[in-house]
């Protein structure tokens, strides 16, 4: 990390403990309890599992994921200044997680949600922004994240989905020619995958960033940017991002919602993992 990154970190940090002291002196720490600082607590409130000031309450409790104090908590947890999701469709979601035959719940370790991270790295001379997507996986007794794709613009030019032209091939008497007509395979580069075995899997982004990065061609510099893709709640895809502003409508909220078929869940993850582009 460059020091002028890291001088920026620590004024952040100090300006950021000095509004805090501040807020507390004053007796205004309402907007500080209602700003969501951590995912974890992201989950919490969604489920409705502790009170406005953060803390948890007993499973036992009446008011443990009741279902009206939950609406009012979900209602909070969207990004108010976000136009690109109707007012109608945030009551339908609140209405359909909130059911009391069957409500909906999110859990932490139940998979169907994922990270968006975009990180600044030094490739070629100058700097790029690649995307690390992040998932939860299961270690011996506990979890860990891990670095399940990433997407990168320089490599987009280059790395396609993988579709064969069955034209494209090397007669099986080749070996007889001492396999000469290789020249053709290598004639035109974007169709030497067409001579590959039908095991073969395409080159990924995560594969070339990889090995790139451990031959020097990429330096990582900082992390820009993190959100968080949902595919929890069945019929549904939401996004969650963080809004450092003052006001009570910050920290992690719900910055995208779309009403989602499950036919077209993979079209939505196609398109969150840049796979067309």
């Amino acid at each position: 990390m460059k020091w002028s990154n890291i001088l920026v970190a620590v004024l952040w940090w100090a300006g950021g403990l000095n509004l805090w002291a501040q807020k507390i002196a004053a007796g205004d720490i309402t907007d500080l309890y209602a700003s969501t600082k951590q995912i974890a607590q992201f989950f919490k409130r969604f489920n409705n599992e502790e009170d406005r000031q953060g803390v948890a309450y007993d499973p036992k409790s009446p008011l443990y994921r009741e279902p009206e104090q939950r609406k009012e908590y979900l209602h909070l947890l969207f990004d108010q200044q976000a136009l690109t999701i109707p007012q109608s469709l945030r009551k339908e979601f609140i209405v359909e997680v909130t059911q009391k035959e069957a409500p909906i719940f999110l859990d932490f370790f139940g998979g169907e949600w994922f990270a968006e991270v975009r990180v600044a790295v030094s490739y070629n001379g100058k700097e790029e922004e690649a995307i690390l997507f992040m998932n939860l996986e299961k270690d011996r007794q506990g979890y860990k994240w891990v670095i399940d794709r990433a997407y990168f613009r320089p490599y987009a030019a280059y790395i396609k989905p993988l579709t064969k032209n069955p034209n494209n091939f090397l007669h099986p008497q080749s070996h007889e020619l001492g396999f000469m007509n290789l020249n053709r395979a290598f004639e035109t580069a974007s169709t030497i995958e067409d001579y590959t075995s039908k095991n073969y899997e395409s080159l990924t982004h995560l594969q070339l960033f990889l090995y790139e990065l451990r031959r020097g061609m990429i330096r990582f510099i900082t992390v820009n940017e993190t959100r968080f893709h949902f595919f929890q709640v069945k019929g549904w895809y939401f996004e969650v991002a963080n809004f450092n502003r003052s006001g009570l409508n910050s920290g992690w909220l719900i910055s995208n919602l779309v009403r989602l078929p499950p036919e077209q869940k993979n079209v939505m993850l196609s398109y969150v993992y840049r796979e067309n582009r």
